[in-house]
């Protein structure tokens, strides 16, 4: 952009100035949104790969907390919900071991 701009003041001519002057603020409003709009796009999109991680879906609130479906409502449907995968081992009445997992399957927990 330095180098346009310095070529525009070495022109004589008054039209190829405009139009070098046309392109410089081409360029400018283009360097402009790329730095307003989509570096922060950027940074955020970056983010959110980090919390995601290895799963498919992340909580906003609880960024630990994994989508899964859940049937809890008086239709009975399934609904997709923040939650965990608790993993239970008991004898006779008592708690004897526990697991809290982010993979809504069974299988691989």
């Amino acid at each position: 952009m330095e180098t346009l701009t310095e070529e525009i003041e070495k022109e004589a001519n008054p039209s190829i100035r405009k139009e070098k002057r046309q392109e410089c603020s081409q360029l400018q409003k283009t360097v402009k949104q790329i730095r307003e709009d989509f570096l922060p796009l950027l940074a955020k999109y970056k983010e959110q790969n980090e919390i995601l991680g290895d799963r498919n879906s992340y909580s906003k609130t609880d960024k630990d907390a994994t989508f899964m479906r859940m049937k809890e409502d008086h239709m009975k449907n399934g609904q997709l919900k923040p939650g965990y995968n608790v993993q239970t081992g008991t004898e006779n009445p008592f708690i004897v071991f526990y697991t809290i997992h982010q993979r809504p399957a069974n299988t691989r927990c």
